[in-house]
């Protein structure tokens, strides 16, 4: 639940309109072995590589992005990544740089009411994780969140309302 959150608000904290969410699946050729998560991470590193190239190239700085591995052998899911990225490349450029399957689904982001935290929580939904392994990557040098936290304690009973600790 806390992972959850902190993706949220890292990638509200980050990430805007106009910026990248892409998924990105394996054909059966590239496909990585059931479980094999060191390869699947290994891959995406590989594509980041390629495209923070392609962004030198251009005379862009390196990529500010936030991704989510995603594989379940007991549903029938495949291994597929979701990914934030900035959109200071475009979306054709940075779709070529994946060579490891076909049926990618790339598109810019836009806000709505809740900022992206729909979209940040359905990148995070996969529950079942092996204890080591990490629930997102992310670039060096995004912004951390503000995360503000209310420390209160309850006060006795008929004695009014909850006050903040530290101020009695």
């Amino acid at each position: 639940k806390n992972a959850r959150k902190y993706v949220e608000r890292l990638i509200n904290a980050n990430f805007g309109d106009g910026d990248i969410w892409m998924t990105l699946t394996y054909d059966d050729a590239h496909l990585p072995q059931d479980g094999d998560i060191d390869a699947a991470v290994g891959n995406m590193q590989k594509y980041i590589k390629r495209v923070n190239y392609q962004r030198k190239k251009r005379g862009l700085p390196k990529a500010n992005y936030v991704y989510v591995t995603e594989y379940n052998e007991t549903a029938k899911i495949r291994w597929h990544h979701h990914i934030v990225m900035d959109g200071a490349l475009d979306m054709d450029t940075v779709e070529k740089c994946w060579g490891k399957g076909g049926r990618n689904e790339v598109r810019r982001l836009k806000k709505d009411e809740n900022g992206l935290s729909g979209m940040a929580n359905y990148i995070v939904k996969e529950r079942k994780r092996i204890r080591p392994e990490r629930r997102l990557n992310s670039s060096k040098g995004l912004i951390d969140p503000d995360i503000r936290v209310d420390h209160s304690k309850q006060p006795e009973k008929g004695k009014g309302s909850y006050k903040p600790i530290g101020k009695y």
